[in-house]
């Protein structure tokens, strides 16, 4: 049997965590530049927010409703993450993440869907639902269904899941977006139940294979392998606070993304040999304009400096004096980083000088994850974050994370 461990309004959960005022409240969270909102409660649910609403349009309403409101805090919602996924694995062995906030499993013997809850509940403070059947999307289903349950869990028997495919509309299923629901519901089609009925034949011809490949899964066939893919390319972006308009601003920025890609190649053991940058200004005024160019590395590599030296040749080639609203780098044709072919006529002190570079990363990647990203950085950066690039005015502490942050009681 798969399970299927999934946290409870996880954003919302890690902001309530240590705010015990706020237990039974009403929250949000906002987007970056807080422009929407991404995240919320269910009691911010009931009150007729939604996601994806603009912040300006239902400000009045979240002030009417004393609704507290959040800027996201991704450093907070990550790590409490990675405490959920360690405390899921120490219970049940082997897990396979599929985001932030779920994680699937193979469901062992000598625990219940009960017990995993409620330890993890306990012992890390985020509500979670535990979902079990037979294949990874009756798993989704049955979660779902327990969400609504109060012990949280459900565990889908066999001669269960005909009832619960006839309660689940097939715009729940995961896997089916809004046009192929839309498709369906045109040929009659409303319950996963219905969909499970239709012959295999004519969800091929007239759908995708990755959808009759869910219909066997509704059967109790186990067809999806969700297996991390291998990473492509990785980026790093941002909409600035404030339009900037200068080299030097633009500079910093950058040096900032790069940064944040040199660490997410470091903990992925990859390299790249090519970076592109792309400016943009504001897109709904005139004269909008996007460039963007890609230049392409010696030698792959993570080092920081090199990524900030290359990305700085991309700057001066496309800059010209606009106010910029935002950049975007990626970093492409990624390798493993300790599979590097050398160059043959390159000489040995250039070989030792890529090598000394591949362990510095590996040591002040170490040395940020342990004392922050802030004891640490490129002059280029002129010792800013990020996160300073946005606006944040509602940001919470990031209470796991930063020595500064923790909560001071006064007995």
């Amino acid at each position: 049997m798969i399970g299927l461990c999934d946290c409870n309004t996880f954003y919302a959960s890690c902001e309530k965590l240590f705010r015990p005022d706020l237990r039974d409240k009403a929250v949000v969270i906002l987007s970056n530049n807080d422009g929407c909102i991404i995240a919320l409660s269910k009691e911010a649910k009931k009150l007729g927010i939604q996601r994806g609403m603009p912040y300006f349009k239902c400000k009045e309403k979240i002030e009417n409703n004393n609704i507290t409101v959040f800027s996201s805090n991704y450093t907070l919602y990550q790590d409490i993450s990675d405490r959920v996924m360690e405390a899921l694995r120490d219970l049940v062995g082997v897990i396979t993440p599929y985001s932030i906030d779920e994680a699937f499993f193979i469901m062992p013997s000598h625990i219940s869907a009960q017990e995993i809850r409620d330890q993890i509940t306990q012992n890390i403070g985020i509500p979670v639902s535990i979902g079990v059947a037979r294949t990874k999307t009756l798993a989704k289903i049955a979660n779902h269904i327990g969400k609504t349950l109060k012990s949280n869990c459900l565990y889908l028997k066999p001669e269960w899941e005909e009832k619960a495919l006839l309660k689940t509309p097939v715009e729940e299923i995961w896997g089916i977006g809004r046009n192929k629901a839309k498709f369906l519901h045109s040929h009659n089609i409303f319950s996963a139940y219905e969909l499970t009925q239709k012959n295999e034949l004519w969800i091929r011809k007239n759908l995708t294979i990755s959808t009759l490949e869910t219909v066997k899964e509704l059967k109790g066939f186990p067809c999806i392998n969700i297996d991390t893919p291998q990473t492509k390319n990785i980026c790093s972006g941002i909409t600035f606070s404030k339009p900037r308009e200068t080299l030097e601003e633009l500079e910093e920025a950058i040096a900032c993304h790069c940064t944040i890609i040199g660490e997410k190649l470091i903990d992925k053991n990859l390299a790249t040999k090519a970076l592109s940058l792309n400016l943009f200004t504001n897109r709904f005024e005139e004269n909008y304009i996007a460039p963007i160019s890609t230049i392409f590395l010696e030698d792959p590599t993570n080092y920081i400096p090199t990524l900030i030296e290359a990305t700085k040749k991309i700057l001066y080639k496309i800059y010209k004096k606009e106010k910029y609203k935002g950049c975007r780098i990626w970093a492409l044709e990624l390798s493993k980083s300790n599979y590097r072919q050398l160059e043959l006529f390159k000489s040995e002190q250039y070989n030792l000088n890529l090598k000394n570079q591949d362990t510095l990363s590996k040591v002040v990647n170490e040395i940020s994850q342990t004392y922050g990203r802030t004891k640490i950085l490129s002059g280029a950066t002129n010792k800013i974050e990020k996160n300073n690039l946005q606006k944040r005015e509602k940001l919470s502490p990031c209470y796991t994370t930063k020595w500064k942050d923790l909560p001071i009681v006064k007995i």
